[in-house]
């Protein structure tokens, strides 16, 4: 997926890996004047969680697993292993995914294939052609009125011509999540199929359009959480969000007077041997969530607690009201 750092040169992927977004992958270490740049390797079959960090010179081997916003063991694991946390440590029973044939997961065959990049041209294209559109029509609407009004009146009309057309291709954009996805439910899905493909599309124009012309100019204001409700989330009364890292957007339940800081991850899926895992996932009234954290799917928040900056919730669990919880992952903090 997205990687945030990466030294290409120095960086070994196995087949079948699977790095997800915001992976950091042997990023150069600079300290007292001097830039080192080790080694990494990524195994046969091995998943990068998101927001995972491999420092230099990191080893992992086949089929292991290391979970979102975790950094990667220090000596090389065993193979078929996964691992969580900064620093990790071993998950001994991680839950078996549903059984799909091959072709589903790793081993698609050619009609599959073909069937996805026609899906990923659809990806590419959609978001440039909404932007294209926008200022191609705002372009020669206000050249227009250039030539027969007053200069600030056109001011005026094109600034709302702007307005009118992100609002109208947002509103195309959540039509289509409606169409192409309907409802999303909890559930398991394959890499090679199409309902992963159909949400990378509605997730591209989101993240190439909508959020950079619409929604991130509205956070942290009442009026942040309106595209989010429009896609299904279900968001209560004066919640203050910060983030537009929500996905799936049905599975997102957050009750009045919740606050999402910025960078703040509502991950509701996640892959695990090329299958798409989605659940519910609820923040209570009044609960509070720091910078940067991320929220697994089938976690709850209890009304009044806060989960402070840089922490990861384990998928399940549920956090007590009027408690306070920090780290990777999340551990209970007395006190103030």
């Amino acid at each position: 997926s997205t990687l945030n750092h990466i030294s290409a040169d120095h960086l070994t992927v196995g087949a079948g890996a699977f790095l997800a977004d915001s992976v950091s992958v042997g990023a150069p270490r600079v300290q007292r004047g001097l830039v080192a740049v080790r080694p990494t390797v990524v195994g046969e079959r091995t998943f990068i969680g998101n927001s995972a960090v491999l420092a230099g010179g990191t080893v992992l081997g086949a089929n292991n697993l290391i979970g979102a916003l975790s950094s990667a063991p220090l000596q090389t694991p065993p193979d078929g292993t996964s691992w969580v946390g900064s620093p990790s440590f071993l998950l001994p029973n991680r839950p078996v995914s549903a059984a799909f044939a091959p072709e589903r997961t790793f081993a698609p065959p050619a009609r599959l294939v073909w069937a996805r990049a026609t899906v990923e041209v659809f990806k590419i294209i959609l978001p440039f052609t909404f932007t294209f559109l926008t200022f191609a029509i705002l372009y020669h609407y206000t050249k227009w009125h250039l030539l027969n009004y007053p200069f600030w009146s056109s001011v005026g009309v094109g600034t709302g011509a702007l307005v009118g057309l992100i609002f109208g291709f947002s509103i195309l954009t959540a039509l289509l999540k409606w169409v192409l996805i309907g409802k999303y439910r909890p559930s398991e899905k394959p890499l090679w199929s199409s309902f992963v493909w159909r949400n990378e599309l509605i997730n591209s124009l989101c993240e190439s359009y909508v959020y950079p012309f619409w929604v991130t100019p509205l956070l942290g204001t009442p009026f942040a959480t309106w595209f989010f409700q429009l896609m299904g989330s279900h968001f209560g009364h004066s919640v203050y969000l910060d983030t537009t890292e929500i996905t799936e957007f049905d599975l997102a339940w957050v009750a009045d007077h919740a606050v999402l800081n910025n960078g703040v991850t509502i991950q509701t899926h996640l892959f695990e041997d090329r299958i798409m895992k989605m659940s519910d996932l609820r923040i209570g009234r009044g609960a509070t969530v720091g910078t940067s954290s991320v929220v697994l799917y089938d976690s709850v928040i209890g009304p009044g607690t806060t989960l402070k900056s840089l922490s990861l919730l384990m998928k399940g669990e549920k956090l007590p009201a009027n408690t306070r919880w920090q780290g990777i992952p999340s551990a209970f903090i007395s006190g103030q």
